[in-house]
């Protein structure tokens, strides 16, 4: 529905009613009205923007550009008003950082969404984490052995 290239310094984004109408009836995103909802594609699209310059070890860091992108999209949502995503999230679960990863986010996006955000929710100051995420001294992302 949005699409950040890399080095160009350009995002393509789907227009509102677009965007509405492909969303799956089952996903994260699926309750949200369709105008917050395309606000916050923006948000998670800026966020691979500013991100972008961000190095990275292995070369490409899906699992953390994803992670900061989806965090943020959903923080606009809930700044927008909305108190959660509805997902089943299960916060008394403690989320590890090994299960943010490039497996969960290309084999079932939507737990990736859900981890992600309950791992932030379960930080301490999780502005404070994103900023050593965006420092680089936090990755999901490693070397295969």
């Amino acid at each position: 529905m949005g699409l950040y290239h890399c080095g160009e310094n350009r995002i393509e984004i789907l227009p509102p009613d677009a965007t509405g109408a492909l969303r799956k009836p089952n996903s994260a995103f699926a309750e949200f009205p369709t105008e917050q909802f395309f606000d916050s594609i923006v948000t998670h699209e800026l966020s691979h923007a500013a991100f972008d310059k961000i190095p990275c070890a292995t070369g490409i860091c899906p699992a953390t550009a994803e992670y900061v992108a989806y965090t943020m999209q959903i923080r606009s949502l809930i700044h927008a008003g909305h108190s959660d995503l509805g997902v089943g999230m299960n916060l008394d679960k403690t989320i590890e950082n090994d299960e943010i990863n490039a497996v969960f986010l290309m084999m079932a996006p939507d737990i990736f969404i859900q981890k992600a955000w309950t791992h932030l929710s379960q930080q301490e100051d999780a502005c404070s984490y994103v900023g050593q995420i965006m420092s680089g001294k936090i990755r999901f992302d490693f070397e295969a052995p």
